[in-house]
């Protein structure tokens, strides 16, 4: 990535760059070539560039911002020692190198024995009883139909919301997907049918 001059995707703890995919790269402009990471702004940029079908409907994006922040850091985090042990399992080799960093002092927890895995789980169903207690708002004035998250279109904040479950799906489709698709009467397999159009699964 550095060598395209493709800047960060994001900064440790210890000020440590950190570089991923996905990157994009426009050189419709000769000598001055838009080099973009971080899902998000490049999100905001092909919403700029290309608006039909847009995902930040006007003055939502401060909304999705906050809704998104909230995924990443509460939803999401009770799933990463239920989650990181199992998606490094399925890594290649080099994969697993990768991930465990340059000096492999960053090294993914062990599989997390039952009676915790339950604990864990009841933390992660906390969450989504909670988001969908939220976005069950969007349903009861008649302005949304308490399916997305900004009433009745899919925005970018479904998406990241679907990324996430996406993630249960491919890495834990028996014990995670099983349970999660389950919870709040279906919701969140739901939303993944609405979503599953528009995703391109490697």
């Amino acid at each position: 990535m550095r060598n395209i001059g493709a800047p960060p995707s994001s900064v440790r703890h210890d000020g440590q760059p950190v570089y991923t995919l996905p990157v994009i790269y426009d050189s419709r402009i000769p000598g001055r070539p838009i080099i973009l990471s971080n899902v998000t702004t490049i999100t905001e940029y092909l919403e700029l560039e290309h608006p039909a079908r847009p995902l930040f409907p006007e003055g939502t994006r401060a909304v999705q911002s906050l809704f998104v922040h909230h995924i990443q850091e509460s939803l999401a985090r009770p799933l990463l020692p239920i989650l990181v042990p199992l998606s490094y399992q399925r890594l290649s080799p080099r994969g697993q190198q990768h991930f465990r960093g340059p000096h492999r002092a960053v090294m993914p927890g062990p599989l997390v024995p039952g009676p915790q895995l339950e604990q864990h789980w009841a933390a992660v169903k906390q969450q989504f009883d909670f988001l969908a207690s939220i976005m069950d708002k969007n349903g009861t004035d008649g302005s949304g139909d308490g399916m997305v998250t900004m009433g009745r279109e899919i925005t970018y904040a479904d998406f990241v919301l679907c990324s996430v479950l996406l993630w249960i799906e491919q890495v834990a489709p028996h014990d995670g997907w099983a349970r999660v698709r389950q919870w709040n009467g279906g919701r969140w397999s739901r939303l993944m049918e609405r979503c599953r159009d528009y995703m391109d699964i490697c």
